[in-house]
């Protein structure tokens, strides 16, 4: 249903600061990885990149770049964005907390054991794909963004999304669908292929998903998007009430929680 209210319906989403500084924690990192990159591609010619004791004045950049551009692209004061955890973590509290989790990450990184790969002649960060399931023609092609791919010295592969927040993903999805993504759009090989997380808040990884047989892989996932796909074709959108309403950037609009007044109709009107 929130999908449907804010990419069919075209109601305005509520934004929010956790969107907002874990875009600025995206970005500050792909900055530093960018120059990495550089940095060994033309060896000692080319200057190292910082180290993790620059990191807050280069978020403070980042988050007032996107606040900016937040507020240019809905049209609503910054008094009215969401703020996780009853109120807490606001602006001040990412310009607080967030440079520590850049910094964590920069330390981490100068010591693995992995390189970004290179994916279609770009260094393989937010790498952009339109996946069109071979085995199942009649759906449509998935967009995505990949937030990086690894190299290890053994030639695997490793797909890591960052996340800025505070739970876990359970859900395999996102990395299967980048691990298919990845070879039939771009091309990419290896051995063995591998998928993780890297949890900003505690500063680690999380355990790495084995995603090499590519069978049990495209079964599940292909499962998945079919009923997605068969839902949308018959404007099926249900609601699921949760506790996670409270953060709906689009809740006054949903006919469950929304009121009377602002709420739209359970079913979209025949086309």
């Amino acid at each position: 249903m929130a999908y449907r209210l804010h990419r069919v319906d075209g109601v305005t989403e509520l934004p929010a600061w956790w969107n907002v500084g874990g875009t600025a924690f995206h970005e500050c990192i792909r900055e530093w990885e960018t120059l990495n990159y550089a940095s060994t591609e033309a060896g000692s010619d080319w200057p190292p990149p910082p180290l993790a004791d620059d990191q807050a004045e280069r978020f403070r950049h980042h988050i007032a770049e996107q606040t900016a551009a937040t507020v240019l692209a809905s049209g609503i004061n910054m008094s009215a964005w969401r703020i996780a955890r009853g109120g807490k973590e606001d602006r001040e509290w990412w310009l607080d907390n967030a440079p520590g989790w850049v910094a964590a990450y920069v330390t981490a990184a100068l010591a693995r054991e992995s390189h970004i790969e290179t994916v279609a002649g770009a260094p393989g960060m937010e790498v952009e794909f339109m996946w069109r399931p071979r085995s199942l023609p009649s759906l449509p092609p998935v967009k995505g963004f990949i937030d990086q791919v690894h190299r290890f010295g053994s030639g695997d592969i490793l797909i890591r999304d960052l996340k800025s927040g505070s739970t876990r993903p359970v859900d395999p999805l996102q990395l299967q669908i980048y691990r298919l993504a990845l070879e039939d759009e771009h091309g990419v090989t290896a051995p063995r292929w591998w998928g993780d997380y890297w949890m900003a808040r505690k500063g680690e990884a999380t355990r790495a998903l084995d995603l090499t047989d590519r069978a049990p892989i495209e079964r599940a996932v292909y499962a998945r998007l079919a009923i997605m796909d068969d839902a949308e074709r018959h404007g099926y959108y249900p609601a699921n009430p949760s506790s996670l309403c409270s953060a709906c950037g689009v809740r006054a609009a949903c006919p469950v929680m929304g009121d009377s007044a602002t709420a739209r109709p359970w079913v979209l009107p025949a086309a």
